[in-house]
């Protein structure tokens, strides 16, 4: 088991990153040692790297101006009425 810290190093990110990830879901709860720590299994090395990994495609993406798969352009507001179509202003 790894305590936050360690797995923080391994996988080069925060421990402030690691409880994030559990508050949102992306990290299951870990267990913990009896004074408190977090201890996460090994297999969560992997598992935050990937995580990171994709983190990290996603913005490379939305960096050069393009949009992640799964993720809508937002439409133009367009100011339409039912008899007319667009408006011309």
């Amino acid at each position: 088991m790894l305590r936050s810290g360690k797995l923080a190093r391994l996988t080069r990110v925060s421990a402030d990153l690691l409880r994030h990830y559990e508050r949102i879901g992306i990290l299951p709860p870990p267990s913990r040692s009896s004074n408190g720590y977090r201890l996460y299994a090994p297999q969560m090395v992997e598992r935050v790297r990937a995580v990171r990994h994709a983190v990290s495609r996603i913005f490379a993406v939305s960096d050069r101006g393009g949009f992640p798969v799964g993720v809508s352009r937002p439409l133009p507001e367009k100011n339409y009425t039912a008899s007319s179509g667009p408006s011309q202003s």
